[in-house]
């Protein structure tokens, strides 16, 4: 009867292992680009001295300029934008109306810089690697990114902290458009990759 016991407490043990580990393995790429995913922001806006939620999910995938993209949803208050991301081979590629708003290169890498063109000036650099804490949770080895465009009468300023398998944890952003110059930062709330959908 002993014996009996001993093997029906290993079984439990086994089948715990088998279903209770499965969510603790999933896969998630390093920049999350799958249907199904979202996260919540809270973001804070220096001109209308206010903050509201916004809510960032990825809804469809689409072919975009001839190359298979995510659509993603930045839901605001009262308005929602849309970006279609696409990768290829080592770039993300953030399109919005067949314009490329933002590029990023990964895996990220300590003082790695590249360039976008289609401004006069747009410099992007990672200048460290920090823990960072959000209502969302601790995150180490966060890589912040710096940001830098400038043309005609037109500029922005972006710290970007991104965590791989996580995304976006933190945003500041800086940005003069004919008008007070506008400061905006956000910062993770919460976020849900349990229905993905590879592209």
């Amino acid at each position: 009867m002993k014996s009996n016991k001993s093997g029906l407490f290993l079984s439990v043990i086994v089948l715990v292992t088998a279903f209770g580990c499965k969510h603790e393995f999933k896969q998630v790429d390093y920049f999350p680009n799958s249907v199904g995913y979202y996260w919540f922001y809270n973001v804070f806006d220096s001109v209308l001295n206010k903050s509201e939620p916004l809510r960032v999910s990825i809804v469809d995938n689409r072919t975009i300029n001839g190359a298979n993209s995510a659509v993603w949803l930045l839901s605001y208050t009262n308005r929602t934008d849309t970006f279609f991301v696409s990768q290829s081979k080592d770039t993300i590629i953030f399109n919005s109306n067949s314009f490329i708003k933002r590029i990023y290169v990964v895996p990220f890498s300590l003082n790695q810089i590249w360039n976008e063109s289609y401004f006069s000036t747009n410099n992007s650099k990672v200048i460290s690697i920090e823990d960072v804490t959000v209502p969302a949770g601790s995150f180490n080895d966060t890589y912040v990114i710096e940001r830098n465009i400038r043309s005609f009468n037109y500029s922005l300023y972006e710290k970007i902290y991104f965590k791989p398998q996580i995304g976006i944890v933190k945003l500041y952003t800086k940005e003069y458009n004919l008008g007070p110059v506008q400061i905006k930062t956000w910062e993770l709330k919460s976020f849900d990759y349990s229905n993905p959908t590879p592209l």
